[in-house]
């Protein structure tokens, strides 16, 4: 269940959240009792930093702690509760790129295989710098992947870095039907890096990886298409 939500109910103290699931809310001087639920989330700023904080959710409205109040304030909110992702400003008509494109092919050593053992997954539990994502792609011993875009899309974002303690120095090519659209290079220590394509009229996206070490695991997380 996705929903765009007007920021005017937003404005809740954290205090309140620790002594009740139900809240009451005041509109005009009629009180109403909500029946909310109450989450750890990701919070995604308008200025691209992904963020980790308690809201509560009911009644087609979210509440959030007093502190996020300057981010919110005449920002459009995306809620999108089957990801867990609150966005602030800036809020996209895109989709999750990884619940409605899958990978339809890459490539890996074939020779050596059996000890390099190549993988690629949609939407499994991933782990960057200490922060967790269950949305996006994971790469392990893997040359390039490939998507079908279908000359659909116009805007892809995400973010993209390397699994902890699965990582090592190396570079992610983009390609839009064999053009070089953009190249991030990723250091075993890197705080994941906000990609943002252009894809239009593209039909095939291309990510090559280079100079990794065997058994890196590259993640490209929290991805955005319109």
């Amino acid at each position: 269940m996705k929903k765009l939500l007007n920021g005017k109910f937003l404005l809740l103290t954290l205090c309140t959240f620790l002594f009740s699931s139900s809240l009451f809310a005041f509109v005009g001087r009629s009180p109403k009792k909500v029946e909310v639920e109450y989450q750890e989330v990701e919070i995604l700023l308008p200025d691209g930093r992904l963020i980790k904080d308690y809201i509560a959710s009911g009644d087609g409205k979210v509440f959030i702690p007093y502190e996020l109040a300057e981010h919110v304030m005449s920002q459009p909110i995306f809620w999108d509760s089957d990801s867990k992702l609150l966005t602030v400003g800036n809020v996209p008509s895109a989709s999750v790129m990884s619940d409605k494109l899958k990978i339809y092919h890459y490539d890996y050593d074939s020779i050596h295989a059996f000890l390099y053992c190549p993988d690629a997954k949609v939407n499994k539990t991933m782990t960057m710098a200490n922060e967790v994502h269950e949305t996006g792609y994971s790469f392990t011993n893997v040359f390039s992947a490939s998507f079908n875009l279908n000359q659909t899309y116009h805007h892809i974002t995400g973010f993209l870095g390397c699994e902890d303690f699965k990582a090592s120095n190396g570079q992610v090519d983009f390609y839009l039907d064999d053009t070089l659209i953009a190249t991030q290079t990723i250091k075993a220590d890197s705080i994941p890096q906000k990609i943002d394509l252009d894809v239009t009229s593209g039909t095939q996206l291309k990510l090559v990886f280079s100079h990794f070490k065997p058994d890196t695991q590259i993640n490209f997380v929290d991805v955005y298409i319109d």
